[in-house]
């Protein structure tokens, strides 16, 4: 049998990945925690512990910020964001500006998020700020940590 337990997540700190690309423009990333929770397996370690696994759902955020003016007169107007495969023009080059731990907490876990950006494509596509429109593909490196019990300074020792 295995026991869903889903959490309340709070923010402590999340903020922009930033990836210079080879045309010079600015991209900002990141994974935006949703939901958090665990399973507890009724199978236990051999020291006796439960076993648990982590279940997480997390959203990736993107935007571009162009750092010079950008000639967009090739692109196309896409308001739906979405680009299909094989509209990816060719692979940009980027490398990282600023990269940054995101942090959440619940009432009995701290849970840690980090970016691992893998690929940047080009399309041929611009959004409605006039901006040119990428592809990225990346992963979201999640670690959570057990928090200490409370300890409840009115009771007894044992």
């Amino acid at each position: 049998m295995v026991v869903i337990k889903s959490h309340t997540l709070r923010t402590i700190k999340e903020e922009f990945d930033e990836y210079e690309l080879e045309d010079g423009n600015i991209l900002r990333v990141k994974h935006v925690l949703i939901t958090f929770g665990f399973t507890e397996d009724v199978k236990k370690d051999e020291k006796g512990n439960k076993l648990v696994k982590t279940l997480a759902n997390s959203q990736l955020v993107t935007g571009v910020i162009p750092t010079k003016e950008i000639d967009t007169s090739n692109l196309k107007l896409n308001p739906s964001g979405v680009v299909n495969p094989s509209e990816y023009v060719k692979k940009v080059n980027f490398k990282p500006q600023k990269t940054h731990l995101n942090i959440y907490e619940t009432d009995e876990a701290i849970i840690f998020i980090r970016n691992n950006l893998v690929k940047v494509w080009a399309t041929p596509y611009k959004d409605k700020n006039d901006f040119p429109m990428y592809h990225v593909e990346a992963q979201a490196q999640l670690t959570a940590q057990s928090k200490p019990p409370k300890i409840n300074p009115e009771s007894p020792l044992q």
